[in-house]
């Protein structure tokens, strides 16, 4: 608030020094005299009177001039501090705005990776229930494969007995070949150059016990074990002696 200037009051009382100019008699004279007196005590009186209260209100005036300026000087910080405030509240208004938008844009972009998770975890829910389902499959076909292959088994076993047993029949009516270098295989091929012996059985051949007698012990063990049966003995006279046996041959 801008100063303003004020002017001071003044009043001028002169003291009365001399008596009115129209009282000339002498005793009109004392009278004005007295009248004179009475009249300068009591102008001087209100004169002092009326100066110490212009005194008095030109130091009211001084004191309230004084605190206008006070009042003037404080103005413009206070405006100064209003105006920081204003612009802190308009400062914090924006970036209060800021904030809004980016947790605006976070909420969206949550919002869209949640419903990408739930699509994937669909897309697992699917995946897990097809899984499921493939194992399911496999189980069922693992539990038709173990019955197919209990049913080889069975047929493959029979089969293999079959073959034992014809092994038996063929091994025990087959001419043995007396030529110690031979495998057991060899052993035990038919000599196709003697027709006669084909079909015979072996006890009626005479070389098939020397030809018995000339086998090794695991030789020996595998043809009994190709006959069907189990040794019953651990030594090769044991062995030989449940061979000759198998065989037909007296020891």
């Amino acid at each position: 608030m801008p100063s303003q200037n004020y002017t001071q009051v003044h009043f001028d009382f002169p003291l009365l020094s001399a008596p009115p100019p129209n009282i000339q008699t002498p005793n009109s004279r004392n009278m004005a005299d007295a009248i004179n007196k009475i009249t300068e005590d009591n102008y001087n009186s209100m004169a002092t009177s009326l100066t110490k209260m212009t005194e008095s209100i030109n130091t009211k005036f001084q004191e309230f001039h004084n605190k206008q300026e006070d009042i003037s000087r404080n103005a413009i910080p206070s405006m100064t501090l209003l105006e920081r405030i204003s612009n802190k509240l308009t400062s914090i208004d924006t970036r209060l705005t800021g904030m809004e938008t980016k947790l605006t844009d976070k909420i969206n972009g949550l919002e869209t990776r949640f419903t990408l998770m739930e699509t994937q975890l669909t897309d697992v829910t699917n995946r897990t229930i097809s899984v499921e389902t493939k194992v399911e499959n496999v189980e069922t076909n693992m539990g038709g494969l173990k019955v197919e292959m209990k049913n080889q088994f069975a047929i493959q076993n029979k089969l293999s007995a079959a073959h034992q047993h014809n092994s038996a029949a063929r091994v025990s009516n087959r001419f043995f070949v007396n030529k110690p270098d031979d495998t057991l295989y060899n052993l035990l091929c038919v000599d196709l150059d003697e027709p006669d012996v084909i079909g015979q059985p072996l006890s009626n051949v005479p070389e098939g016990k020397e030809a018995l007698m000339n086998l090794t012990r695991p030789e020996m063990i595998q043809l009994i074990k190709a006959l069907g049966q189990e040794t019953t003995g651990s030594t090769r006279a044991q062995v030989k002696s449940q061979l000759l046996i198998a065989f037909g041959f007296n020891q």
